[in-house]
């Protein structure tokens, strides 16, 4: 979501990473926590904590004032990596050396790579992909020389499980290549959302023809690597727009029916999802409610959000 309003609003990147974030921050006050399991001292006690999360320095609004109009900067921050986007690079780098007195920090202008996210820049704006991402997964579930397939999963496939598990295969690697399916999915794929949601339905009854379909939708990543989502810049109005369907009652087993939404942001993805209903709908109208009232969910959620970057 920033990278798409940095590009709505032909920002500039900056991307810094915190060495040791946890041991940064100091304590005014006495906090105690009881000890986890397996890690007790002395059984009941509870230990005393020194130290939290680090903190960033809190910015007055007058210092991103510059001829009394606004300088956009905005940050993004996940532990500690963070990704900083801003109309004014000067005002970035002296943000970036306040933090380096506080913290010891890493600072870069050319961001390559962000949570496992690799972003491309150019004239036209950022894209997301995960190319090395999936090659990493090929090569570490020997699918390296794979055959490629023109969508993520087949028609012809029949997912149901053996209900009675006898066919149930723990050995499988199962959860771990649909766990790294769905980490690409919310990154950047929205196109095999719905492929790997179905997947994830079978974490607990899983068999061979399981893993079959995870290694297909592999497959496709693998022959669609270099695909990705991209960010333009505009000089427009910018513009959110929401989709949403369902189908009725595919799910065989509990004839659940599942909801798809996106939504775009100057015509690119920004979220989206792929979910099983929670309750059986009794027709496709009512299917489609359902639908719509996630749709709403979601769109209130991002609206909320885009409106609070401005």
């Amino acid at each position: 979501m920033v990278l798409a309003s940095a590009a709505a609003m032909n920002l500039k990147l900056r991307q810094f990473d915190v060495s040791t974030a946890f041991l940064n921050s100091k304590l005014d006050e006495e906090l105690y926590m009881k000890q986890p399991p397996g890690y007790e001292v002395k059984k009941g006690d509870y230990v005393q904590i020194w130290g939290g999360l680090f903190v960033l320095e809190e910015f007055k609004g007058s210092e991103l004032m510059r001829d009394q109009e606004p300088i956009r900067i905005y940050l993004a921050i996940y532990v500690d990596d963070g990704l900083m986007a801003g109309s004014d690079e000067r005002r970035m780098d002296e943000i970036l050396v306040k933090l380096s007195n506080k913290f010891k920090i890493t600072s870069s202008a050319n961001v390559r790579k962000f949570l496992g996210l690799e972003i491309s820049q150019d004239r036209r704006g950022f894209m997301i992909h995960q190319e090395d991402y999936i090659q990493e997964m090929a090569k570490r579930f020997g699918m390296v020389n794979c055959k490629s397939v023109g969508i993520p999963l087949q028609l012809y496939r029949e997912l149901t499980p053996d209900p009675s598990g006898e066919a149930h295969d723990p050995a499988l690697p199962f959860q771990e290549i649909v766990g790294a399916l769905l980490f690409v999915t919310r990154c950047c794929r929205p196109d095999v959302s719905y492929a790997v949601n179905k997947l994830s339905r079978f974490f607990q009854n899983y068999e061979k023809k399981h893993m079959d379909a995870a290694k297909e939708v592999l497959r496709y990543l693998r022959a669609t690597k270099d695909m990705g989502i991209r960010y333009f810049l505009s000089q427009r109005e910018n513009k959110l727009v929401g989709y949403c369907d369902a189908d009725y009652g595919t799910d065989k087993v509990e004839r659940k029916s599942t909801t798809g939404v996106i939504f775009t942001f100057n015509g690119s993805p920004l979220t989206w999802l792929s979910r099983k209903q929670t309750i059986i709908a009794l027709s496709t109208t009512e299917a489609e409610y359902v639908a719509a009232a996630t749709a709403c969910k979601e769109g209130i959620w991002v609206r909320n959000i885009l409106e609070d970057i401005g």
